[in-house]
């Protein structure tokens, strides 16, 4: 087939987009940004279509080597069609791509291509189901597990599988959709697809396609609904939708974290929070309208980007010049919703940075918050200890940035 030129990225940064697999040499990882669940080379779902882009990964690769699938031909066997830019997946098998060397740009700079392959499953629709997992969740868990995230996790901080969704009246959440394997419960790659809710009582919700495996419902008081996922010319039902008045919240928790930097684990800065919200019952709340501030060093950024619930919120110190800032830091964030109120201290000691004098603070940072002074030689005192000068999380930053740093260095870490 044709090969679309390469992306010149960062592996950590594409597996943080979870977009790609290696091939079996490790020279190359193929990625397709439309494939939900690609990461790990499937399996796929039959009647899924493919369009890859290759980016090189050999650690030898020389610098200058141009376009890497250059330096290959492919060949493919078993259940696809190839018409020269996309694969489709058109029945269950096992699809056999070898890929050959061949004369390059990088090889006459004395890189040495070996023969590499992929083995790509395909499952029938029938083996398969469709869930909605917590992915900023899953994120945390596994960093924490490899020392990757510094914070508390609750035990039920979790949608349990199997209940409805309780989204709050009239708000817009993000839901996560994916595929696995009945049997085995693997995640099944897949593209396209469509969402329709099916009427349960009440008004049915609005649905739309945020994202590829990002569904936004808006449901409305008195909804209640299924929704169903279509894929590979086969339906999924993939959730239940149950909206709730935002007076049914009585408890409000904020969960935060932390990220470790790597080269020195003594220093640390804020990374993201979760304010959860609980009904009376202890039920767990989605999409509620939480409003969040801090003071007196202005951390809290909320984000729409990938369909982000106003209850979390990513850190980011984004007022002040980094290079002049050292020591322990103090801040205080609150969540506030409706008459409920959580507060939560932080304290950290960020790691030195060199000047980039392409340094800009966030629009959303106001006059109070903006530090540009070098204060290597004042720590931040407490937050208590100063006027509050914090303000409301009004701005924006990329959420899909922010878990590209955690999912980076997760990746680091499972490489090195």
């Amino acid at each position: 087939m044709q090969h679309p030129s390469p992306v010149f990225l960062p592996l950590a940064l594409l597996a943080a987009c979870n977009s790609g697999f290696e091939t079996q040499q490790g020279q190359m990882l193929v990625s397709d940004a439309d494939v939900v669940g690609i990461e790990g080379g499937g399996p796929f779902l039959a009647q899924t279509q493919l369009c890859p882009s290759f980016t090189s990964i050999a650690d030898d690769f020389p610098e200058g080597g141009g376009d890497i699938t250059a330096c290959f031909t492919d060949s493919l066997t078993g259940p696809v069609v190839d018409d020269g830019q996309c694969l489709t997946f058109t029945e269950p098998g096992a699809v056999e791509w070898t890929f050959t060397p061949t004369s390059c740009q990088a090889q006459d700079l004395g890189w040495v291509a070996v023969e590499d392959h992929v083995t790509l499953d395909v499952v029938a629709a029938a083996d398969v189901e469709a869930y909605t997992p917590m992915i900023y969740e899953d994120y945390a868990e596994r960093a924490q597990e490899e020392g990757g995230l510094v914070g508390e996790i609750p035990g039920d901080w979790r949608h349990v599988e199997g209940e409805p969704w309780r989204i709050v009246a009239g708000e817009t959440y993000a839901l996560n959709a994916r595929l696995r394997t009945r049997e085995t419960g693997e995640e099944v790659a897949w593209s396209g697809g469509s969402y329709t809710p099916g009427w349960q009582a009440g008004a049915l919700p609005n649905v739309a396609v945020r994202a590829p495996g990002v569904v936004e419902v808006t449901p409305w008081l008195g909804t209640r609904a299924g929704l169903t996922l279509f894929a590979g010319g086969a339906s999924f039902p993939l959730a239940e939708v149950l909206s709730v008045p935002v007076s049914a919240a009585a408890s409000l928790e904020i969960v935060h974290f932390y990220l470790p930097a790597r080269e020195a684990p003594s220093f640390t800065i804020p990374y993201a929070a979760r304010a959860v919200v609980r009904d009376g019952d202890g039920n767990l709340l989605f999409g509620a309208p939480v409003v969040w501030e801090s003071g007196p060093i202005d951390v809290t950024t909320t984000t729409d980007a990938y369909g982000t619930a106003q209850e979390y919120a990513f850190l980011y110190d984004a007022c002040r010049d980094p290079s002049t800032v050292s020591g322990p830091q103090a801040t205080t964030i609150t969540a506030t919703l409706g008459d409920l109120r959580a507060e939560l201290d932080l304290t950290w000691t960020p790691p030195l940075t060199e000047p980039d004098p392409e340094w800009e603070p966030s629009p959303s940072c106001t006059a109070e918050t903006v530090v540009v002074e070098n204060e290597q030689a004042a720590p931040i005192p407490p937050a208590h200890a100063r006027a509050a000068a914090g303000c409301s999380s009004t701005g924006t930053a990329p959420t899909g940035a922010a878990v590209l740093v955690l999912a980076a260095l997760l990746a680091r870490r499972r490489r090195s």
